[in-house]
C-alpha cells in the first residue's frame, strides 16, 4: 500500500506536502538544505520545514523575536507539461526559490548537474515529491517540445540514426571529424559526415520590453531538403536575432578543404545523391557558360 493510500485511510490529505503539522510522519527523515542549514530542512516525503530562530528588529536592531518552527506551504507552478511544486526560502531578506524534487533528489538520493540531467516523477504526479518516486533522465535534447519534434520526425522516417543528416544523437558517428563553421567558430561544428551541431552557450533575448538571460544546450541542428532548384539539404544558423541559410555541401566542403570562393563553380556529389554529404562524396565542377543569343534585326 502506497503512503498516499495509508494518508487517506486516516483522513490525511492525499499528499505529504498539504500535512502542515510538525510531527513526523511515520519514517519520515529531515535532513537540512545545503546552503541554508541553519534555517531550513527538507525531509524524504517532500516536506520542507523553517527552523526556530532569532531575528533582529528592523526598528530596533539590539531587540530581537523568535520565529518558531512550521511547515512551509508550497506553491504550484502549473506549465504545458506536469505541475512543478516549488517553495521560497527568505534569509537576511534575500529570496530564493527551488524546485521540491530537485531539493530531495539532492538531499536523500544522489547530487546531479542539472544542465545534463532533470529529475522526474516515476508515476507522472509532480505533487508527489517523495524520494522514493523521483529519478532522473538524460537531457539530451533541448526541451521537451524538441523532444515531441523529434518523436514526430521518427514517426515520419526522419530519424534513421545510421543516416548522418537524420541522426540527432550528440554521440559521434563512425569516423565523425568536427571543426568549428567558418564565421560561426564559438557557436556551430559541422562533420565531414554533413552533421551540423550548436553549441552550448548563453544568450539573451527580449521579453516583456527588457533583456532577459537563458542558456542554450548543446544539439544537433535538423536539415531541411530544399527542392526549388537541385535538391540539396540546407540548415540555418540563428545568431543575435539574425539568421543565414547555408547549404550543406557548400558548409563541409569549405570546411574540410579550405576553398571559399564558389564563382564559377558548384558542387557535385560524386554518386549523384544529393542528400550523402561526406567530404568525400563532393568535388569542385565549373560551370557552363550560357552562350547569350544574338538579337536577329529584322
Amino acid at each position: 500500500m502506497s503512503l498516499s493510500d495509508k494518508l487517506r485511510q486516516h483522513h490525511y490529505p492525499q499528499y505529504p506536502c498539504q500535512i502542515m503539522f510538525m510531527h513526523d510522519l511515520p519514517g519520515e527523515i529531515w535532513e537540512p538544505v545545503s546552503g541554508h542549514e541553519n534555517y531550513y530542512e527538507v525531509s524524504n516525503y517532500g516536506r520542507v520545514k523553517s527552523l526556530a530562530r532569532e531575528v533582529a528588529l528592523n526598528l530596533n536592531p539590539s531587540f530581537f523575536h523568535v520565529i518558531p518552527a512550521k511547515i512551509l506551504s508550497q506553491r504550484i507552478q502549473k506549465n504545458k507539461y506536469a505541475d512543478v511544486l516549488r517553495i521560497e526560502f527568505c534569509v537576511n531578506s534575500v529570496k530564493s526559490s527551488f524546485a521540491v524534487k530537485e531539493l530531495v533528489y539532492h538531499i536523500f538520493i544522489e547530487k546531479i548537474d542539472l544542465k545534463k540531467y532533470e529529475v522526474i516523477h516515476l508515476d507522472g504526479d509532480g505533487k508527489n515529491c517523495m524520494a522514493d518516486n523521483l529519478g532522473k533522465r538524460l537531457r539530451c535534447l533541448k526541451d521537451r517540445k524538441q523532444e515531441a519534434m523529434y518523436n514526430k520526425w521518427k514517426e515520419q522516417g526522419w530519424a534513421n540514426p545510421d543516416i548522418p543528416y537524420q541522426n540527432m544523437s550528440l554521440e559521434d558517428m563512425d569516423g565523425e571529424i568536427w571543426k568549428p563553421l567558418l564565421h560561426y567558430e564559438p557557436y556551430y561544428l559541422i562533420s565531414n559526415l554533413g552533421r551540423v551541431k550548436s553549441l552550448a552557450r548563453k544568450a539573451e533575448r527580449m521579453l516583456n520590453g527588457g533583456k532577459k538571460n537563458y542558456e542554450i544546450e548543446e544539439f544537433i541542428r535538423k536539415q531541411v531538403l530544399d527542392t526549388r532548384r537541385t535538391p540539396n539539404l540546407t540548415f540555418t544558423v540563428n545568431i543575435d536575432c539574425t539568421r543565414r541559410e547555408f547549404k550543406t555541401a557548400h558548409a563541409v566542403y569549405s570546411t574540410f578543404t579550405g576553398s571559399f570562393d564558389f564563382k564559377g563553380y558548384k558542387i557535385v556529389h560524386r554518386d549523384e545523391d544529393p542528400l550523402n554529404n561526406h567530404v568525400r562524396n563532393l568535388f569542385l565542377e565549373k560551370r557552363k557558360r550560357k552562350r547569350k543569343r544574338k538579337k536577329r534585326i529584322k
